[in-house]
């Protein structure tokens, strides 16, 4: 009766870190698929080189900026589904000028991933 008891409690323990294992939504961009895309490529980007067998002869600054070639297909589809939403969307700040609406999309991204970039790269090689 107690084996059985307690394999209950250890398998319901083992399913908690499964229910919160969800990470929140990013503080910028909510749940944009677009935008996680966009982010977790530069992550990537900002852990190989942080993880280099070799060192990396340039500064954060320099792969933060590097990043930006290598996603360059994820920034443009958020891009693109920017300019659909640009384009359907019911919010009269957005629809009145949906031009200047995908302009400070595309320039928030732009300086979010640079930052996200140059502080994942910081975090992987910096230690305290």
């Amino acid at each position: 009766m107690r084996l059985n008891a307690l394999t209950a409690i250890v398998s319901l323990m083992a399913l908690v870190p499964l229910a919160h294992a969800e990470t929140p939504p990013d503080p910028m961009f909510g749940d944009d698929p677009h935008a996680k895309a966009v982010l977790e490529c530069h992550a990537d980007y900002a852990r190989r080189f942080a993880r280099a067998l070799t060192p990396v002869k340039g500064t954060p600054t320099d792969v933060a900026t590097a990043a930006y070639a290598a996603c360059i297909g994820p920034f443009m589809a958020f891009e693109k589904a920017t300019a659909v939403v640009s384009e359907t969307s019911t919010n009269a700040g957005i629809f009145l000028d949906p031009a200047r609406y995908r302009q400070e999309q595309r320039a928030k991204m732009r300086d979010y991933a640079f930052a996200y970039t140059m502080d994942v790269y910081l975090r992987q090689t910096t230690t305290f």
